[in-house]
């Protein structure tokens, strides 16, 4: 039995294991993902809420107000009361969204806000690709990832207590299909929430590989993550679904941090000398450098100071740290994660970088 999850979950595409003939694919967008509940908790208390992620809100000074928006670990995600109220009296699957590619940090500053600001929502919208049923949503199981631990059980009871309509529900055996024809009438001009375009593959098997691969490299050129392909007669589940997969240029992995290698002066100036040029990491008993970090990221500090670390790395560049020189943001034997483009014959990550995956909201 797969694992319970909070929302759909993709696979990764399996040419050999996935026929996709007949698929409709989508780009795969680098935002945000939420999940709209048609507004049954929206101005409710998110300790009333029983699917609520509580695990760490006794950091927070204030007490947390629902949207009605959630992330996919089970956390508010705070938007403006007039962003909102366009939304339909439905759940909503989507990604958070400002339509431009690879731009996930500014969207991440925008949506991770507990003070949401107007203008930087009103560049901002949910592309839906689906409304998942109810009692698929919040079927009694238990979550248990390393972001969300929760035991859901009569929760669809104690929706239907609360003194609210919800207008368009849909049936646990919904195809794709049929939920993207009824949201192309339900998503009107003006919301928030905009229908996330599909098109359709070839039916012939070998045709559609090359379609995917022709769409995958043409989105892959303009900066994109890379493409999402369903099947349209598949169900929403609350799983990481093999009827829907994704496509990428670029795979990620987790790696651990084992070391630094300081930046140096080049033809280019001397802004990274000083700094972390290169991170070592260990991945699969592979040894190997990532880089693709920001200026702020690349601060090392000794024992004592940044300002020292920064002297000794001023002083030898091109050099790996010692034990007592670290990075502020990423130390020793923490993990990050990182994309790359295939292995080299030795089973080194290619064009191996930094990759500021989805802040946990």
């Amino acid at each position: 039995m797969a694992k319970r999850e909070f929302l759909q979950k993709a696979h990764k595409y399996n040419r050999a294991k996935h026929g996709i003939g007949g698929w409709w694919w989508s780009e795969k967008l680098d935002g945000h993902r939420a999940f709209w509940d048609g507004g049954v908790t929206t101005g409710m208390p998110k300790e009333k809420v029983p699917w609520a992620n509580t695990d760490k809100d006794e950091r927070f000074v204030e007490r947390q107000v629902c949207s009605g928006l959630w992330s996919q670990y089970g956390n508010v995600i705070h938007a403006p009361g007039r962003w909102i109220e366009t939304l339909p009296k439905m759940t909503l699957d989507g990604e958070l969204h400002n339509g431009i590619r690879n731009n996930r940090q500014t969207i991440s500053s925008i949506v991770k806000k507990h003070h949401p600001v107007k203008e930087e929502w009103d560049t901002i919208q949910l592309a839906v690709f689906g409304s998942p049923p109810l009692e698929i949503v919040f079927a009694d199981g238990r979550i248990n990832n390393a972001h969300y631990k929760k035991t859901f059980k009569g929760i669809g009871d104690w929706i239907s207590q609360q003194d609210f309509f919800i207008e368009t529900v849909f049936e646990y055996n919904a195809r794709f299909r049929s939920v993207f024809a009824c949201l192309v009438s339900k998503l009107r001009p003006g919301s928030s929430a905009v229908l996330h375009p599909q098109h359709e593959l070839s039916f012939n098997t070998a045709l559609a590989n090359e379609q995917i691969d022709f769409q995958n490299q043409r989105i892959s050129d303009l900066k994109g993550e890379g493409l999402i392909v369903r099947n349209p007669d598949g169900l929403w589940l609350a799983e990481r679904s093999h009827t829907v997969v994704k496509v990428k240029s670029y795979e990620d992995a987790e790696a651990v941090v084992v070391g630094y290698v300081t930046g140096r002066e080049t033809d280019k100036g001397s802004r990274l000398l000083g700094l972390m040029g290169a991170m070592i990491v260990e991945w699969k008993g592979k040894i190997f450098e990532i880089s693709g970090f920001t200026d702020e990221e690349r601060a090392l500090y000794d024992q004592d100071s940044v300002v020292l670390g920064r002297e000794w790395a001023t002083d030898h560049p091109e050099t790996e740290c010692p034990k007592n020189l670290s990075s502020l943001l990423f130390p020793r034997g923490s993990r990050v994660t990182f994309k790359y483009r295939g292995l080299t014959q030795d089973g080194i990550p290619n064009e191996a970088s930094y990759w500021r995956k989805e802040e946990i909201l």
